[in-house]
């Protein structure tokens, strides 16, 4: 299943008040998403991941749409149980022109384990 998520948002992945956040693999149909400000590059993501509770490892895939459209930037971090990662990528910047819209895809190989997910994605 794959969600998508406003970069700045806050929510839980494993809670089911949120199934209106998840809809289908089909770009155009985002709703959740940042509006970039001002023309800017986006420069880098940035995850970090805690496998809090539960066993199991998880593989979580994190990629940016722009406009709803996949870009090259993503990265994907592996995290066993109870165990701390991290993953970024720096390589695959592109341009934001204002009024874009930024969303990020989230996809996990497990959903057993319960893990904590900060983002940071740069647009300088």
């Amino acid at each position: 299943m794959t969600y998508y998520v406003a970069p700045n948002q806050t929510t839980s992945l494993n809670d089911t008040s949120n199934a209106g956040y998840t809809v289908p693999d089909s770009p155009g149909e985002i709703l959740n998403a940042i509006v970039v400000p001002a023309a800017c590059t986006v420069a880098y993501l940035k995850v970090g991941a805690y496998n809090y509770f539960g066993s199991g490892s998880d593989t979580t895939t994190f990629a940016v749409l722009k406009n709803g459209v996949a870009t090259s930037m993503s990265c994907s971090v592996v995290t066993a149980a109870g165990a701390k990662a991290t993953c970024a990528d720096t390589s695959h910047t592109f341009s934001a022109a204002g009024g874009d819209t930024l969303t990020l895809t989230i996809s996990q190989t497990n959903s057993i384990p319960y893990v904590l997910y900060t983002t940071s994605l740069s647009c300088q």
